[in-house]
C-alpha cells in the first residue's frame, strides 16, 4: 500500500474521530447544564422549605412572621421583630440565590411576600445589604405589587 494513501486514510479517520469527540462532549455538557440547572432549582426550594418547616413546626415563629407580614414589622415588639427580620431574610436569601443563578421560576415562587406591609418595611431597613443589581429587581417587583 501507499504510503500516501496510508496517510490520508489516517487522517480521515482522525478528524472523524475528532468530529464524533466532539458531538459526544456537547452532548455531555448539555446533559450537565440540564441536572446543574435543576439541583439549584431544588437548592432555592430547599431554602423556601426551610422557612416554611419553621413555620410549620413553630407555632410561636408563624404567629410572629404572620403578624409581621400582614400588621407590619413596625407594630412588633422588639424580640418578634428580631425573630421576624431572621424569617424575613432566609426568606429573601433564597430569592437572591435565585437572582444570581437566573432561576426566574424559583424567584417567582416569592413574589407573593411583595405586596405585605410588613416586607416591605423589611425591605427598606435591609434592602442596603443587597446589591444594586437585586436591590433594582426587587424594588421592580414592589413598584408591580402595589
Amino acid at each position: 500500500m501507499n504510503w500516501d494513501a496510508f496517510g490520508a486514510i489516517a487522517e480521515a479517520c482522525g478528524a472523524i474521530a475528532v468530529i464524533l469527540t466532539l458531538f459526544y462532549l456537547s452532548i455531555q455538557i448539555r446533559q450537565g447544564n440540564k441536572l446543574m440547572k435543576a439541583n439549584l432549582a431544588e437548592s432555592h426550594l430547599n431554602a423556601t422549605h426551610e422557612v416554611t418547616r419553621i413555620l410549620a413546626s413553630d407555632i410561636a415563629a408563624a404567629n410572629v412572621f404572620w403578624d409581621g407580614i400582614e400588621g407590619g414589622r413596625d407594630d412588633l415588639t422588639l424580640a418578634n421583630r428580631r425573630q421576624f427580620d431572621a424569617l424575613l431574610y432566609l426568606l429573601v436569601n433564597s430569592g437572591y440565590k435565585a437572582f444570581r443563578q437566573d432561576d426566574q421560576e424559583s424567584l417567582k415562587r416569592s413574589h407573593w411576600v411583595y405586596s405585605f406591609t410588613g416586607f416591605q418595611q423589611w425591605w427598606e431597613a435591609y434592602s442596603g445589604t443587597y446589591p444594586d443589581d437585586f436591590k433594582s429587581y426587587i424594588e421592580s417587583q414592589l413598584s408591580r405589587s402595589s
